[in-house]
């Protein structure tokens, strides 16, 4: 299994048949996956300016402290969704394809 991710990963084939189909299949599984990068972006996006606005008007205006930090958390997993996580989703499910196609397509 840590081969056939490895190879998803990777996005080629290596040269035992049997990692290769579970590798396929993995790539497949990841490529059926719902995945709509714009809806997810502009949703993340949303809710990171939710939470830093409320965060600005805590700040500005009496608030409660406790939700301050809340709204930090906010911001930062906000930041991490759209900045680390959705890059990564891209760049994997390109590396899934790229594997199917060089498994459709063997180089002689």
């Amino acid at each position: 299994m840590r081969e056939a991710r490895r190879l998803v990963r990777a996005g080629a084939p290596g040269p035992d048949p049997v990692v290769n189909r579970i590798a396929r299949h993995r790539a497949r599984t990841l490529l059926a996956a719902p995945y709509r990068p714009k809806a997810q972006g502009a949703l993340y996006l949303l809710f990171l300016v939710l939470n830093a606005a409320v965060l600005v008007h805590a700040h500005t205006g009496p608030g409660i402290s406790g939700l301050r930090w809340l709204n930090l958390a906010g911001v930062a997993l906000f930041v991490f969704l759209l900045f680390v996580l959705l890059p990564l989703t891209v760049h994997r499910r390109r590396r899934a394809r790229a594997l199917l196609a060089a498994e459709e397509d063997p180089a002689p």
